[in-house]
Formats: C-alpha cells, sequence, structure tokens
C-alpha cells in the first residue's frame, strides 16, 4: 500500500501535514508540502524500501503493509536520510536517549489500522490511499 500524490489538486493548505503531526504528537509532519514556480509539490514516502536495504542496524522492517522505523533500534547514522531517493525522512530530536536524533518517515498511520490521516483530511483529494 502506499499514498499517491496529486499535486494539481493540492490547495497548499497543509491540512495533511497538521493531521500528521496530530495523530503522530510530533512536532514535525511525515509529509511534507512546497512550493516550486507556483505549484504545490507533495513530498511523501513511497514505500519503495530502499531505506530498509541500507539500515544497518535493521531499524526499518515492513510491517504488514508500510515499511516502518522503530525509533528504539535507530542509532541516528543517517544512511536512510542520506539515500531516500525521496528525500521524505527526517531527522527528529530524541530527549531520552543516548543519541540527539533518530529517523522518522511516514508509516502509513499503522497506528490506525493502515489508515491514513492525511488522506482523510485532504479534502481536494491530492491524496489517495492505493494498493501497490
Amino acid at each position: 500500500m502506499r499514498i499517491k500524490a496529486d499535486p494539481t489538486k493540492c490547495i497548499g493548505c497543509r491540512a495533511c501535514e497538521k493531521m500528521c503531526m496530530k495523530v503522530h504528537g510530533s512536532d514535525a509532519p511525515r509529509i511534507f508540502i512546497s512550493k516550486k514556480d507556483e505549484k504545490n509539490k507533495i513530498n511523501i514516502c513511497t514505500q519503495c524500501g530502499i531505506c530498509a536495504k541500507v539500515c544497518p542496524v535493521g531499524a526499518i522492517i515492513k510491517v504488514d503493509k508500510a515499511f516502518v522505523i522503530d525509533p528504539s533500534v535507530c542509532v541516528g547514522c543517517k544512511m536512510c536520510y542520506y539515500l531516500c531517493p525521496f528525500g521524505v525522512i527526517e531527522m527528529v530530536n530524541v530527549a531520552d536517549r543516548y543519541i540527539d536524533m533518530v529517523a522518522q518517515k511516514c508509516d502509513l498511520c499503522k497506528d490506525r489500522g493502515f489508515e491514513p490521516a492525511c488522506v482523510k483530511v485532504c479534502k481536494p483529494g491530492a491524496l489517495i490511499k492505493v494498493e501497490k
């Protein structure tokens, strides 16, 4: 499963980013809206799995329908961050670990039964959940 993005339908309201942060209890969204040449661009994980292949400690695994980062295993090496072809992995601060940062990316809202909140809140229909 993945989220298909149609930037031509995106109105730039950023409701998807706000909902993502809310459902994950995070200060950083796992979907990013930007503007380039007056057009909206939607950056979201395509679930390609490259990050899982390059993770040296096995912190990224496929859980049911999505590649998921286990922050308790992540050592913050940034291999996934640097090698993600879509630039959708972020390094986020963690205060309760021996390291400063861990990787974070879209997990298709696995804790919500793989019902992505960003898709649900996108009124113009720029985000659609599709089976691969």
